[in-house]
């Protein structure tokens, strides 16, 4: 019958005259009265939760009779789900509310659990969270007057000064056996940024580097896998800040540079790089290895993504919340430097190169930089990362020369064939049929993997400003 589908499913109260017309021959019309039943008992469950709890008992009781008796599947299976919860219906009843609220808030819980998934603190899973949960008023912020351009150079430096006294610095020195350098480098920082926490962390010293930094102030922790690369890891992942600044303990970065590098970072930069190549490197640092190793890193990124950064493997650098907590460290070694320079060029971060004063080492304070080994774990780790984040130029260039051999060795054959009739290098006209093949699926792979890697910079555009938008959330 037309529309008893639609009128099943409102309240009887809601029903069009033709609706109520029907339901008075749906009787008739359903042999079994299935339907019909169905309804009627539908209707029936509705009058329980109105009555006191003595007679929604009793009628309770009844419905449940009813339904287990109407040979109907679906409503028997109703009426054993209703007759186990039967002591809870009921206590809602009596009580005059339910744990919806609860249930509502836990799948909110559940939810933001499955889409927090790669958060690296609890901290942030929590104010996730407490965010979905907490029913706050949240308000888009209004707009600022700008000031007069008269004004405008003394309006940023009082407001960036205003910044970095009220701002959470913290000064990243990862060490292995630096007792020589370490208490001078601490005093520095101290001194430029008096506010700022500094963070010693030790990476199996032998000496008493973990005892000077201690006495000087230091926050001093362990970190018991070698590497600079796990050292850097477990400082992104312990400290929360607003900027930090992370250098070397060895004594060869100026200290009274880093208030400069902060107020850039709080300016919007995610990442200030401390640039030793346009100053004093090449005329300080004695070690023809390590500046020939500078040059062809930096030549082989900045040919690869286009850009014009002057210093990679400097250990002198500023960072944003947003880019230490969405940076995933990977490298274990001296390669991190690199790798972080090639995580900003490949997500479009915004970076500011500032020159800085470098000084070598100090007599009797020693470089762990094994220049051959290390250098081959950095090339290695270019390679990578270049296979990583392009991969259709690694794979399609990959796949175009092998290609391209192996057309030409299908020419030649072809053209013997075309002259004698008959083909002599059968070996030669497979391995080039099967050149030709590898080098296609070489490029298809390139193009899968170069549409997978600008989906990734997605992701990694919205779980930046989702962490961005929680630091300010945590500000206000």
């Amino acid at each position: 019958m037309r529309g008893v589908k639609y009128a099943v499913l409102k309240n009887p109260d809601k029903l069009t005259d033709r609706q109520s017309e029907a339901f008075g021959d749906l009787r008739d019309t359903d042999p079994k009265g299935r339907l019909h039943r169905s309804w009627r008992l539908r209707e029936l469950l509705r009058t329980p939760p109105k009555r006191p709890a003595d007679q929604a008992r009793a009628e309770l009781d009844r419905w449940v009779f009813r339904a287990s008796h109407s040979r109907i599947p679906e409503i028997v299976e109703l009426a054993r789900k209703i007759r186990r919860r039967g002591p809870d219906i009921l206590r809602t009843i009596e009580l005059g509310c339910s744990n919806a609220r609860l249930e509502t808030s836990d799948n909110r819980i559940k939810v933001t659990i499955r889409t927090a998934y790669g958060f690296r603190h609890v901290n942030n899973l929590i104010a996730l969270v407490m965010l979905r949960c907490g029913g706050l008023d949240i308000r888009l912020p209004q707009p600022r007057t700008q000031p007069t351009k008269t004004a405008e150079a003394s309006f940023i430096v009082e407001h960036m000064s205003e910044q970095i006294e009220h701002s959470a610095v913290a000064v990243l020195l990862p060490c292995c056996n630096e007792e020589v350098t370490i208490g001078k480098v601490i005093r520095d920082f101290h001194t430029a940024l008096p506010e700022a926490a500094v963070y010693v962390y030790d990476n199996n010293s032998t000496d008493r580097t973990a005892e000077i930094a201690a006495a000087e102030g230091a926050v001093v922790r362990k970190e018991p896998w070698q590497g600079k690369g796990n050292v850097v890891r477990a400082m992104f992942e312990d400290i929360d800040a607003d900027v930090y600044v992370m250098a070397d303990g060895d004594d060869t970065y100026p200290a009274d540079a880093a208030p400069d590098m902060v107020a850039k970072v709080l300016e919007g930069y995610d990442m200030v790089i401390g640039d030793r190549l346009s100053s004093t490197y090449f005329q300080e640092n004695k070690r023809p290895f390590h500046n020939f190793g500078n040059r062809l890193v930096r030549g082989s990124i900045n040919g690869l993504f286009g850009a014009h950064v002057t210093d990679i493997m400097t250990g002198y650098l500023a960072f944003s919340f947003t880019f230490v907590k969405t940076y995933p460290v990977l490298s274990r070694g001296f390669e991190i430097e690199p790798e972080m320079t090639i995580h900003s060029l490949n997500n479009n971060l915004r970076l500011y190169e500032m020159p800085i004063q470098y000084r070598d080492r100090p007599e009797g304070s020693v470089s762990k930089l094994d220049t051959v080994g290390d250098g081959i774990k950095v090339m290695g780790t270019i390679f990578r990362m270049i296979r990583e984040y392009k991969p259709l130029p690694f794979s399609g260039t990959l796949g175009l020369i092998i290609g391209v051999v192996g057309l030409v060795l299908c020419s030649l054959v072809t053209l013997e064939f075309a002259k004698t009739g008959i083909v002599t290098h059968f070996p030669t006209l497979i391995g080039a049929v099967m050149l030709v093949i590898a080098g296609l699926l070489l490029i298809v792979t390139g193009i899968i993997l170069d549409v997978m890697a600008k989906n990734d910079r997605k992701y990694f555009v919205v779980d930046a400003n989702k962490f961005a938008y929680l630091k300010r959330l945590h500000i206000r």
